[in-house]
């Protein structure tokens, strides 16, 4: 089940956007996926089985997350938006002041929004 918002529960992830188009997804008990938990002799007392089924379903959705995010980035929105970050790039520089200016109407109009 993929759940949106706050990360919960022991299996939470997290979609960081690393760079100008790479995004990682990141799952923070990623140590239960690669088995470094599965062999601590405390879950072991506990039955391989418990163990085995958390492992499962930590390797079920996280194929979930990166299934959607390969939807995420076949999208015609996705290309859009990497193709609008280019120009913005070629146009407005960073650290320039045309850059500053674009990022402080943006800033501007993202706040107005939320109010």
């Amino acid at each position: 089940m993929l759940r949106f918002g706050p990360p919960t529960g022991p299996s939470r992830a997290s979609i960081r956007r690393t760079g100008t188009s790479r995004v990682t997804i990141r799952l923070s008990t990623r140590n239960i996926l690669s088995g470094s938990i599965c062999s601590k002799p405390s879950l072991r007392r506990e039955g391989d089985s418990q163990c085995a089924r958390q492992c499962d379903g930590l390797s079920q959705e996280k194929r979930e997350l990166e299934t959607v995010w390969e939807t995420v980035q076949g999208s015609a929105g996705w290309r859009l938006l990497n193709r609008w970050r280019r120009v913005r790039e070629q146009l407005a520089p960073p650290e320039s002041l045309r850059r500053r200016l674009y990022d402080s109407v943006i800033g501007t109009l993202r706040k107005r929004k939320i109010e």
